[in-house]
């Protein structure tokens, strides 16, 4: 059975189609800057996972990516960094672009966006050198699996 959004015409699209649409969305924005966990080479938190999640992960960027270091950056988690996203060359991250790939674009086919089964934190890895400017926000889509699935 569909879970149904507090949207009417969104629960009429589902019901009519069979579909399951996301119970959740949780935003999480962050502005790079020069210091640790925010910028700088090394994990940045994007969502903290408990049990199991079916996720859809849209990240926005709003503030183009500034980084002199050739700083680069890739979504995953701890076991698997670059599990989301493959490595991206920063300053290739602009304003106005969605990073679905290592390939930023302004419009993105939306059935090209991965669902995915997730049972880990979410980070976002910067690597090669700091990343000292910019804001991506990271749309999550998601649902639970397990009876205790939570994004936060």
């Amino acid at each position: 059975m569909s879970r149904l959004s507090n949207n009417t015409a969104l629960n009429y699209l589902a019901l009519a189609t069979g579909s399951s649409l996301p119970a959740q969305v949780t935003k999480k924005s962050i502005t790079f800057a020069d210091a640790a966990g925010q910028g700088q080479v090394g994990a940045v938190a994007i969502a903290t996972v408990t049990g199991a999640v079916e996720m859809m992960i849209i990240p926005y960027c709003t503030v183009n990516l500034v980084s002199a270091g050739g700083g680069t950056l890739v979504l995953g988690t701890a076991a698997t960094t670059n599990v989301f996203i493959a490595s991206t060359t920063a300053t290739d991250i602009d304003a106005g672009e969605f990073w679905l790939s290592n390939a930023p674009a302004a419009a993105v086919d939306i059935s090209t966006v991965k669902k995915w089964t997730v049972a880990a934190n979410v980070i976002a890895t910067v690597g090669t050198g700091t990343i000292t400017a910019g804001t991506i926000d990271f749309y999550i889509h998601w649902r639970p699996i397990s009876a205790d699935g939570n994004v936060a």
